[in-house]
């Protein structure tokens, strides 16, 4: 059995997250709506992929600074350090007991290599994984590197569009929507969830 857990919005309060960058950038002079504004333009340099990258973040307002760049830099990768404080309740936990289950656990995420690594790596959970999968722009391709895996493959996933593609390419995978802040749409048929409790049991009702 293999389930494949996305990191952004489903493990990681990503909000939250963003919120304590806010705040690093606004005391080197990037107001908030100046940070979401140019964040989002870094992360969409490229429209097909969605690639943050903290070196091109700070070219874009690199006149706008109000402290050397170098400090910007440690200030995120002090952040960044504390990326466990930003799971959401339990998260570790919800995989640690899918491993006591049997499961194949692995981790995809998309975005920027780097950036997401440090985000896994400082969250805790890196070891947790029996794979981590980095991908830049389509994760419904790279869910056909998991074509010989025994099934059932469960696929837990907080963005409904996502989900979308990645069921339209590979059907016969069982996936769960986990509730977040983006917009999600009950049309696709697969549950809709918002606690790591009611997605085991979910599981645990799909594999009875």
């Amino acid at each position: 059995m293999t389930i494949i857990l996305d990191l952004d919005y489903t493990l990681l309060d990503t909000g939250r997250f963003k919120e304590a960058l806010a705040s690093v950038f606004a005391a080197c002079g990037i107001d908030e709506q100046r940070f979401r504004q140019t964040y989002r333009q870094t992360a969409e340099y490229d429209p097909s992929a969605y690639d943050y990258d903290l070196e091109r973040h700070i070219r874009l307002i690199a006149e706008d600074l109000t402290c050397p760049a170098d400090q910007l830099r440690a200030e995120v990768e002090a952040v960044l350090r504390r990326c466990a404080e930003f799971l959401y309740p339990g998260a570790k936990e919800f995989v640690v007991e899918l491993r006591q289950r049997g499961f194949r656990v692995i981790l995809m995420t998309m975005g920027n290599a780097g950036w997401q690594n440090m985000k896994v790596n400082h969250s805790g959970l890196a070891e947790l994984f029996d794979e981590t999968v980095l991908v830049r722009a389509d994760k419904a391709a790279a869910l056909s590197r998991f074509d010989t895996a025994e099934p059932p493959v469960f696929v837990v996933n907080d963005n409904y569009f996502e989900v979308r593609s990645m069921r339209a390419a590979k059907p016969n995978h069982n996936y769960i929507i986990k509730r977040g802040p983006k917009e999600t749409r009950d049309d696709l048929g697969v549950p809709i969830l918002d606690t790591f409790d009611q997605i085991l049991e979910e599981i645990q009702r799909q594999i009875n």
